[in-house]
């Protein structure tokens, strides 16, 4: 008998735990709320979407950034960079863990592009 499949929270979860072994509180925290904003999002958005192999860059990830980007006080810049910064590195520990996640979420192009333009390069 196969053990029950956790949900997308309880795996976020369990790795944001495992984060929390090396990293400062208020990092965790601040990935913490990451997840829960950006499933908070698809549950309301995308409720069809139930496992972390359905997430796609367009329209989930996109959508999640539009979103941010419409938040009433809005956020700052370097808000929405960090949780876009935060999300990536959670979904690319997960899918080193060997998750099911669809590859291209962000092109890794688009990650230098983002940098470049806040270091001024």
């Amino acid at each position: 008998m196969n053990p029950p499949k956790k949900s997308r929270e309880q795996i976020f979860e369990t790795h944001v735990q495992t984060l929390s072994l090396t990293l400062q509180f208020p990092t965790v925290r601040n990935y913490r709320s990451v997840f829960h904003r950006f499933l908070d999002y698809l549950g309301g958005t995308f409720p069809r979407v139930r496992r972390l192999s359905q997430i796609r860059r367009d329209p989930h990830m996109l959508g999640w950034f539009r979103w941010l980007c419409n938040q009433d006080p809005p956020l700052t810049n370097h808000t929405r960079q960090e949780y876009l910064l935060c999300l990536r590195r959670l979904l690319d520990d997960l899918t080193l863990q060997g998750h099911s996640i669809h590859p291209g979420r962000f092109p890794r192009s688009s990650r230098v592009s983002s940098e470049a333009s806040v270091t001024g390069r």
